[in-house]
C-alpha cells in the first residue's frame, strides 16, 4: 500500500508542483556535452564556490548503462527519478550545473524534452580525439568490452549508433585493436553531440576546448554565458582534477598518432561526416 501511494499518479503530481514552486527561481540549467576525461570534474570545481550556484559532478541518479537497464520497467522510471534529483538539487538556487558526461548518451533528450529551453544552457566540452582515446585505453576503459567500458561509455554494437562499423571493431583484422574502439568512441559522442544541435537549434550552446580550462578571458566568455561573476571563479581556473593516474594501466606500445590518422581515414573512406 505505501508503494502504491508513494509512486501514485496523484502523489507524482503533488510533487511535481511543489518542486515547481521550489525551483521557480531557477534561471538556468547547464548540462555539459563530452565524452568524459575531458576535464568535467575541472569544470565542475571551477564553479563550487559560486553563490546562488549548485556545481555537481555525476550527481545521484548517474544514469550509467546499467542503471538505465534496471529502471526500464519500473512504474517510477529512472527518467522520472533524474529529473526529480535535479530539481530537488536546484531549488534554492540560481544556477544549477551538472558535469556529467553520460548526459549526451543517456539523457539528453529527457532534459531537453521536459526542462524549459529557454533556462537551458549546453556546454561542448571538447579535447582532441588522440588524447581522449589514450586515456580512455590508459585506465582500461574499453567501449563494450571492460567493465568500466560497458557501464560508462557506448558500445560499438548499439544499434542506434551514428556511427555503425561493429563488424570492423570487433573481429579479427585491421581495426580489432582496442585503442580503435576508443577513437570510434570519440567520433561516436562528437556525432552525438552535432545532432543534438540539429535537433533542438533554439538552445544556447557554448563550445569550450579542455586546453582552454586555463584560459582567463575564455572562462571570462564562459561565465557571462552562464550569469555568472568571473570574480567568483577567477582564482579556481587551471586547477585540475580526476587525472586518474594511479589507475593508468594499459601499456601505450603503439602508435596512437598514426592510428588515429588510419582510424580517421576509414570513415572518410565509408562515408562519414567528420
Amino acid at each position: 500500500m505505501k508503494e502504491l501511494i508513494k509512486y501514485s499518479g496523484v502523489t507524482q503530481l503533488l510533487n511535481d508542483l511543489y518542486l515547481q514552486y521550489k525551483t521557480k527561481d531557477v534561471d538556468t540549467y547547464v548540462f555539459v556535452a563530452t565524452t568524459g576525461r575531458s576535464g568535467s570534474l575541472s569544470l565542475t570545481h571551477l564553479f563550487s564556490e559560486v553563490s546562488d550556484c549548485i556545481s555537481t559532478h555525476e550527481p545521484y541518479p548517474i544514469m550509467t548503462n546499467f542503471e538505465i537497464e534496471e529502471n526500464a520497467g519500473k512504474k517510477l522510471s529512472i527518467y522520472k527519478k533524474k529529473s526529480i534529483y535535479i530539481k530537488r538539487a536546484a531549488q534554492n538556487n540560481r544556477i544549477y550545473i551538472e558535469t556529467n558526461h553520460l548526459f549526451i548518451k543517456n539523457f539528453y533528450d529527457l532534459i531537453l524534452n521536459s526542462f524549459n529551453r529557454d533556462k537551458l544552457k549546453l556546454i561542448h566540452l571538447i579535447r582532441p580525439c588522440c588524447e581522449v582515446a589514450l586515456s580512455f585505453y590508459s585506465i582500461n576503459s574499453i567501449p563494450g568490452k571492460s567493465e568500466r567500458g560497458k557501464n560508462y561509455l557506448l558500445s560499438p554494437s548499439r544499434a542506434d549508433n551514428e556511427i555503425n562499423i561493429p563488424e570492423l571493431l570487433d573481429l579479427e583484422g585491421e581495426f580489432s585493436h582496442d585503442f580503435y574502439k576508443c577513437l570510434w568512441y570519440w567520433y561516436e559522442i562528437e556525432s552525438r553531440t552535432k545532432k543534438c544541435k540539429l535537433l533542438f537549434p533554439q538552445v544556447k550552446w557554448f563550445e569550450l576546448e579542455t586546453k582552454e580550462l586555463n584560459d582567463r578571458k575564455q572562462i571570462e566568455k564562459l561565465c557571462c554565458f552562464i550569469g555568472v561573476d568571473f570574480e567568483e571563479v577567477s582564482t579556481m581556473v587551471g586547477v585540475k582534477k580526476n587525472l586518474k593516474k594511479e589507475e593508468k594501466i594499459n601499456v601505450v606500445d603503439f602508435n596512437a598518432k598514426e592510428m588515429s590518422s588510419n582510424f580517421k581515414s576509414l570513415l572518410i573512406s565509408k562515408g562519414y561526416s567528420i
